[in-house]
């Protein structure tokens, strides 16, 4: 049978330092956190209906006490579009992974949105302002953001030019009926 080691007075004594010392760094901790955090959402926030502004999220015309009021006016700000992006993408490589659980980029109804995975399917989108910290601290650390953009500028020019390719034979062929009616 071993001893079990056993604190001494002078340890007992320094416990109301150490709990002190606990205190300060979690709240220092909480401090970065919330700094990491709302930085993150003022990001995120870029995204969105393009009759939203980025700086307040309200609409462009705002309604104040039953009235319709212009937005400098009503916010004491210009109005800024969020930027709406209408096409799916998902990003190629996770920002966040343990085991069969990742976390992706993912634009998703002009939203900007952590998408997971756990075994290989996707599930579930979720507000990059509601992850936990050590996913938003994830997401910063991996530089996946801009990559990813990178990656919407690509696959927007992708789809426009399908587009403009497929309203090109419509209009082809909207005339062709056309001259021969």
């Amino acid at each position: 049978m071993t001893a079990e080691a056993k604190p001494t007075v002078a340890e007992a004594a320094d416990l109301p330092q150490v709990l002190a010392y606990l205190q300060e760094r979690e709240r220092e901790l909480s401090k970065y956190s919330d700094k990491l955090r709302e930085s993150v959402k003022r990001v995120i926030s870029v995204f969105g209906d393009s009759d939203e502004c980025q700086v307040c999220g309200k609409h462009e015309e705002v309604y104040s006490e039953g009235d319709i009021k212009n937005h400098e006016e009503a916010t004491g700000h210009k109005f800024v579009p969020k930027v709406y992006v209408s096409i799916f993408v998902l990003d190629n490589e996770p920002f966040y992974t343990v085991e069969d659980f990742e976390l992706r980029l993912a634009l998703v109804n002009g939203k900007l949105v952590a998408w997971d995975s756990r075994g290989g399917e996707y599930n579930a989108k979720h507000h990059i302002g509601n992850l936990a910290r050590e996913h938003v601290k994830a997401l910063v650390k991996s530089g996946r953001l801009i990559p990813f953009l990178q990656k919407v500028k690509q696959e927007l020019d992708e789809t426009t030019q399908e587009y403009r390719q497929v309203a090109q034979v419509a209009e082809k062929l909207a005339d062709a009926l056309k001259q021969g009616a």
